[in-house]
């Protein structure tokens, strides 16, 4: 780390590295915490010199990436591996000699190809120059990282270059986490009489990685763990998967307990839930944010502007915005099962049927009937279905993997959490079919419900909305989009624009100190995700406390202190080691 060292006193200078250093919370003490700063400085290093073409940020980590690491076979070890751990990749570890016909085999199904250089006088320039040569013959985009703090002649002929310094595991780590974005590139190379020249690009993807980067307290974070157990010995479910996330950075994500409580099959960060009535943020609302920045939705135009068949009464009265904010007039929920069993149509014309309650505007009153017929809106605009916009407009942009709908087929799939012995409407054990009764019988998808995914996956979402909408080398969202979807509308609001808000008084799901500009929802199967945006933090719980039995209500105490353990791990931001450059922006 010496090099890396050197670059940050020529950019700043000794006191003011040291002042910075030392203005730094450091909870880690003795062995553990040389490896956590050796780290920052990494991250804070990495530098990318040009970018043409836009090749970073990497818009999807899907596809198959060439890596070529020079010099012996034993140099990139741990590049190669780290981005292994995220994205499908191809190796060659290049010597002396460049093998043409074994990289030709190598390049391919390979969309791109990045370089790692570690400088040394064996690494093999011929084969750098011959790998980049060829990748342009094929228009393959390349990055070139420089584990050096010299800029390459090479430099020219590939289409980003980056410089991290050093070749250490600390440095190979950062320059992978770097072109894959899930960090910030923010570092300079040291200008006489100047700031330094470097691209900035803002973190697209948040990481996993250790509490005390962004100021939180591992210890803390580890009484998640008594409480979840307890939770479970109680019976509150069967079992949970949980994610707690600050800054771009997931802190803690753990599974516990099992699918069933007789079951032997554990819960992973990855086990994939019915996550109910978060569908109605994830999917719908998200979906309206979009519409609405296209200028293909108004917030105040009635809902029979956009569905002709939404009469009756005060009904033409209603608007989207009425909808969003659960002040339609129109009931809780549905009381159409019976009569629609097996016929999606005759339940959305039922849906859209609904009389109201009371009138528009006079009282805010949770509406599954409401977001259902927003989600008929969403779909009448676009002229396509809820499940498969949702995944081409936000679930594949996020890479999303393991988000969407599900058919109702009636046909149990085993890989998924089951939710609940159904014992008086299917008469079965629900599992991988969506629990609300009207998501099934719309054939599995709706405004209100349907929706499926994972801890890890929702925190890909949460990143989104605290990155201001960008995201994944896209721009979603604009910032203002989602504070005004997120705002409180009127002092003592309940909720926002399809967003519930954190309760100024009494009990609250987001528990006792997430702040007043705190947004979430929860999930009627006993999920709930949580945002605070003053502090940076998410939390999210994905239960089956549904199983056997709807009628358990013990989770309710369980969220609330979830989020208040999360909290109290707070113990204060990191400053940053080095001043970042203006960003570049992401594409839309």
């Amino acid at each position: 780390m010496e090099t890396l060292d050197r670059a940050l006193r020529l950019t700043l200078g000794r006191k003011e590295l040291r002042a910075r250093a030392s203005a730094r919370p450091t909870p880690l003490r003795g062995a553990g915490f040389r490896p956590l700063l050796d780290q920052t400085i990494a991250r804070q290093a990495v530098t990318l010199l040009h970018n043409h073409g836009d090749v970073l940020p990497l818009t999807s980590l899907r596809d198959t990436t060439l890596l070529v690491t020079l010099g012996p076979d034993s140099t990139g070890a741990v590049f190669v591996g780290r981005w292994r751990a995220y994205a499908p990749a191809a190796h060659l570890a290049a010597g002396a000699a460049f093998e043409r016909r074994r990289f030709e085999q190598s390049l391919r199904g390979a969309r791109r190809l990045v370089v790692l250089d570690p400088c040394a006088p064996s690494a093999a320039g011929s084969a750098a120059d011959s790998a980049l040569a060829l990748a342009a013959q094929r228009r393959l985009p390349t990055v070139y990282v420089a584990a050096c703090d010299r800029v390459l002649p090479i430099a020219r002929d590939a289409d980003a270059y980056l410089l991290s310094f050093d070749a250490s595991p600390a440095s190979q780590i950062a320059a992978a986490d770097a072109v894959l974005g899930f960090q910030a590139i923010g570092g300079r190379l040291p200008a006489p009489g100047g700031r330094g020249v470097g691209i900035g690009i803002a973190q697209q993807r948040p990481r996993i990685g250790p509490p005390e980067s962004i100021g939180m307290s591992a210890a803390r974070l580890g009484r998640i763990e008594a409480l979840l157990t307890e939770a479970i010995e109680n019976h509150a479910f069967p079992g949970a998967a949980v994610a707690v996330g600050r800054k771009g950075v997931i802190t803690y994500l753990r599974g516990f307990g099992a699918f069933t409580y007789s079951a032997r099959q554990p819960v992973t960060p990855g086990a994939v839930y019915d996550i109910a009535s978060i569908t109605k943020v994830v999917s719908t609302t998200t979906l309206a944010m979009l519409l609405v920045e296209q200028n293909q939705l108004s917030l105040d135009r009635t809902v029979t502007s956009y569905l002709p068949e939404f009469t009756g009464g005060d009904k033409s009265k209603v608007t989207v915005r009425q909808l969003l904010l659960h002040e339609s007039g129109l009931p809780a929920a549905a009381p159409y099962t019976r009569e629609a069993v097996g016929a999606p149509e005759q339940m959305a014309r039922l849906l859209i049927e609904t009389p109201l309650e009371t009138a528009p505007g006079r009282e805010a009153r949770y509406s599954d009937v409401g977001m259902a017929v927003l989600g008929f809106v969403i779909e009448r605009i676009a002229g396509e279905p809820l499940p498969t916009l949702a995944e081409r407009l936000v679930f594949r942009p996020l890479e999303m993997n393991h988000t969407g709908f599900r058919p109702a087929t009636g046909i149990s799939d085993t890989t998924i959490v089951p939710t609940e012995l159904d014992r008086t409407f299917r008469r079965r054990i629900v599992q991988g079919e969506v629990h609300d009764e009207v998501a099934y019988l719309l054939g599995g998808a709706a405004g209100h419900a349907g929706l499926f995914s994972t801890a890890v996956d929702l925190s890909a979402f949460c990143f989104l909305m605290l990155n201001g909408g960008e995201a994944a080398g896209r721009r979603l969202l604009r910032p203002e989009t989602i504070e005004q979807f997120t705002t409180r509308p009127a002092p003592g609001a309940a909720r926002a624009l399809g967003w519930d808000l954190r309760s100024p008084s009494g009990f609250s799901t987001a528990g006792s100190f997430f702040g007043a500009k705190s947004y979430g929802h929860t999930g009627f199967t006993g999920s709930s995700l949580w945002i605070d945006p003053e502090t940076g933090l998410f939390v999210i719980l994905l239960t089956n406390r549904i199983f056997p039995s709807r009628y358990n209500q013990r989770h309710q105490a369980v969220r609330a202190q979830l989020a208040d353990l999360a909290y109290q791990a707070i113990e204060g931001p990191p400053a940053p080691l080095l001043p970042r450059p203006p960003r570049q922006s992401a594409r839309r």
